[in-house]
């Protein structure tokens, strides 16, 4: 009897291992199967063009949040810069090492959609876009379909030196009768009397893209509707015209440099008035110069009906066509435009302008931003896209080469925009 007590007791110390023993294994199998590790996570490869060390450092952030809410996925960056990154998007995608999912401008998305190297948003995500705003989306589709959700918004605005024009911000802000209508072509003409010196405007030297951010706005100032639409030849008009007449009255005696060369002459009051970024307000801060200057809501206008358009310009997150990672890339492009990230992103990264979302503009998010903020805000409210078109960046060189003829006088108004119009139509018609 003793030693069957025993024999059961050893049975039952037994199993009771055994069963213990299974319970590991099985726990430890579970574990194994739902861990994160390289064998599990997926890599999806993001090439983007904020390459400068705080931009960098802001955007390895959010894509650390990214990675913690999403254990499964690692996103591999690769900096691109503007100078010749769009060089290296071509050759990665002609020899099809193009990365899951991509930074782009939005003037560049007509033709990266023409050639196929974008794909279109799944429709979860795709008919997921009023909260943006709408005019952002515009160059960004393509046949009824979607290639990339926007992130950021940006355009240029006009910028007045309180040095050269010291009384320049109580005049905007007087309710009193003056002499000129306020953001009128008039009152630039007051201004650039009462200088008295030469160089009152800033002239953009030939820099690719950039003389037609600075003369279109004022070109539109005039009423004209000037690359509204397509065919880009079919809009040249005679408000064109009256437009680069008043910009080249503007130039007589301006100051001819680069961009960032004329942003430090503005602040340093040695030109007084000046078409530019936001990145503006980040070197006046840097050099304690925040009040040296006024920035206006809107272009100034011919006449008093008309809106002071600038050019809206901006981000977008697409995924490529070369992708394997098609889930994975939607959920990191969903992830980074939508309004906390892009919000968060942005009041890091001034210079990138505001997040491409209608929630910017409501008052509980305008009342963090200062005067010079709220002027951007309100001038990209009257900002245009400029129209998709594959043949808009041989139309926009074309255009820039004409515009400098005649601030160099070898040409009219007249003669320039004539000129320009036969040389677009033609590539329109033979492309």
């Amino acid at each position: 009897m003793h030693s069957n007590y025993q024999l059961l007791k050893m049975l039952r110390t037994k199993y009771r291992a055994l069963y213990l023993i299974a319970m590991l294994c099985v726990a430890y199998i579970s574990f194994s199967c739902n861990r994160p590790d390289k064998d599990t996570n997926t890599t999806i490869t993001f090439w983007h063009f904020w390459s400068e060390p705080r931009q960098k450092q802001a955007l390895i952030e959010l894509i650390a949040q990214f990675e913690k809410l999403h254990p499964t996925i690692h996103v591999e960056l690769t900096d691109l810069q503007w100078s010749d990154g769009k060089t290296k998007l071509m050759l990665g995608f002609n020899a099809r090492t193009a990365p899951d999912v991509v930074h782009l401008g939005f003037e560049w998305m007509p033709e990266f959609i023409a050639s196929g190297a974008l794909s279109p948003l799944s429709d979860s995500l795709a008919l997921d876009t009023s909260r943006y705003f709408y005019p952002a989306l515009q160059s960004l589709i393509s046949q009824a379909h979607i290639y990339a959700l926007p992130w950021t918004m940006n355009t240029r605005a006009m910028v007045i030196s309180r040095k050269m024009i010291p009384n320049i911000k109580a005049l905007l802000e007087s309710h009193e009768k003056l002499l000129f209508r306020k953001n009128s072509w008039e009152m630039l003409r007051w201004m650039k009397t009462r200088s008295g010196t030469a160089g009152f405007w800033g002239i953009n030297s030939a820099e690719p893209h950039n003389v037609l951010k600075k003369a279109l706005p004022v070109i539109w100032s005039a009423g004209s509707n000037l690359f509204t639409k397509n065919p880009l030849g079919s809009t040249f008009d005679s408000a064109a015209v009256a437009g680069l007449e008043f910009y080249l009255e503007m130039c007589d005696g301006g100051m001819q440099e680069q961009s960032r060369t004329l942003d430090d002459k503005l602040l340093q009051g040695k030109i007084g008035a000046w078409i530019t970024g936001q990145w503006l307000l980040d070197k006046a801060h840097e050099i304690h110069e925040d009040t040296a200057f006024v920035v206006v809501d809107q272009i100034p206008t011919s006449q008093l009906w008309q809106i002071g358009y600038s050019i809206l310009g901006g981000d977008c997150i697409a995924s490529t066509s070369q992708s394997t990672h098609s889930r994975e890339a939607e959920l990191l492009i969903q992830f980074l435009t939508s309004y906390p990230q892009s919000s968060s992103f942005c009041q890091t990264v001034s210079d990138a302008g505001f997040p491409a979302d209608k929630e910017v503009f409501s008052p509980q998010n305008t009342a963090k931003y200062n005067d010079h903020q709220l002027s951007f805000l309100e001038q990209i409210r009257n900002a245009r896209p400029l129209p998709a078109s594959p043949h808009f960046l041989d139309a926009e060189r074309i255009l820039e080469e004409e515009i400098m003829n005649a601030v160099y006088r070898k040409k009219s108004a007249r003669e320039a925009l004539e000129a320009a119009r036969r040389r677009i139509v033609e590539v329109e018609n033979t492309q």
